[in-house]
């Protein structure tokens, strides 16, 4: 099934306690459409949250500011913690981490 799909957003209205993205999201910022197609899905996942529904996505290519400041803006989601990381990389003296976990809630 396509979220993105005009005819699927009715159906998966409200459905939903938990939206888990795996991967989903990092795929879709790599598209030619990248703008358009990201906000759909961010509507597609608060649409199909049910109310306090949780979202919960890892990420591999952005930070936790960076998907705070768009799954926030302009939605009815809302920062609920962070999934501690059980990876670290060490690279040019700077130590990260190899994903990043991130939970929401719709208010």
């Amino acid at each position: 099934m396509d979220v993105l799909s005009p005819s699927s957003r009715g159906f998966l209205a409200n459905q939903y306690d938990v939206v888990l993205d795996k991967g989903t999201w990092d795929a879709m910022s790599l598209s030619n459409d990248r703008e358009d197609r990201l906000t759909a899905y961010r509507g597609a996942v608060v649409e199909a949250l049910c109310s306090s529904g949780l979202f919960v996505i890892f990420s591999c290519n952005f930070t936790r500011e960076e998907l705070c400041k768009f799954f926030e803006a302009g939605s009815s989601l809302a920062f609920h913690c962070e999934i501690p990381a059980t990876h670290a990389i060490t690279f040019g003296g700077r130590q990260g981490v190899t994903s990043t976990g991130v939970v929401f809630k719709k208010l």
